[in-house]
């Protein structure tokens, strides 16, 4: 498995297990961000609207909307 495959696979969880969680999502509840993860080989995009991850996209980018 690349390292592609594994980081997607642990940030697939990670939304499930974050939206799953009601107190982490109310505590989060003014949190709006785009946040870049870049991990050298691999880049992905997290959309954090009002606490939830509503979007995981994976790169590479050449420019993102910021």
């Amino acid at each position: 498995m690349t390292q592609m495959q594994q980081m997607t696979q642990w940030l697939t969880r990670l939304v499930r297990a974050v939206n799953e969680d009601a107190p982490l999502v109310q505590r989060g509840k003014h949190v709006d961000t785009l946040m870049l993860l870049d991990t050298g080989e691999t880049q992905h995009l997290l959309d954090i609207r009002r606490g939830r991850i509503e979007a995981l996209s994976h790169g590479p980018f050449v420019m993102p909307r910021w």
